[in-house]
């Protein structure tokens, strides 16, 4: 089982974007979601321990931990963390989880295609991250 934890503000995969140099098409990332890829791929690096990717099918579970905003009051902030208040904002789930599963390709696993079960959730939290785990199924 491999388990990390991302310490940053959850982020979303953000949409690429394309380029005419040249007379040619470029695509590419926008500079937040690799610089956050990045910090995501040290964690799972950290984690592996040198062990090579895994090949088989994989099961992973992320838990988007998202910061409660400070304007909130003490009585929501509770409600909050209590599970209560969910956050229904940006980023979109489905963006979290395709930014940590590719920031993964290559380093947990082969690919992300590897991914037979993904289970995510959006959660308040005083400590802000995205608390990966991975099982081989």
């Amino acid at each position: 089982m491999i388990e990390f934890f991302i310490p940053q503000e959850p982020r979303g995969k953000g949409s690429v974007r394309a380029s005419v140099v040249g007379g040619h098409a470029r695509a590419y990332q926008d500079a937040k979601s690799r610089s956050y890829e990045a910090v995501a791929a040290f964690f799972a690096i950290e984690d592996m321990s040198g062990r090579p990717p895994l090949e088989n099918a994989v099961c992973v579970d992320l838990v988007a931990h998202m910061g409660i905003p400070t304007s909130w009051s003490a009585r929501k902030r509770s409600a909050a963390l209590a599970g209560a208040v969910r956050p229904v904002r940006r980023p979109d789930l489905s963006n979290v989880a395709k930014s940590v599963e590719d920031s993964m390709n290559g380093i947990v696993f082969r690919d992300d295609a590897l991914i037979v079960r993904l289970v995510v959730a959006k959660v308040f939290s005083e400590t802000p991250g995205v608390a990966v785990t991975v099982r081989e199924w």
